[in-house]
């Protein structure tokens, strides 16, 4: 279906919600989280999934 990607600052838990959130826009039954690293230095987040239907 596709991969998906967020920036979000904060927490894992909030990139975990972005991806959830974006995934849900998308129609994604189910998706895997195939990156999740923190920018120590910003305190930002990225995190990419793949979406599956």
């Amino acid at each position: 279906m596709g991969s998906i990607s967020v920036n979000v600052r904060g927490s894992s838990d909030g990139a975990d919600r972005a991806i959830q959130q974006k995934a849900d826009a998308y129609g994604a039954r189910y998706y895997t989280i195939t990156l999740k690293q923190e920018h120590a230095l910003t305190n930002v987040w990225t995190s990419r999934a793949v979406l599956y239907r």
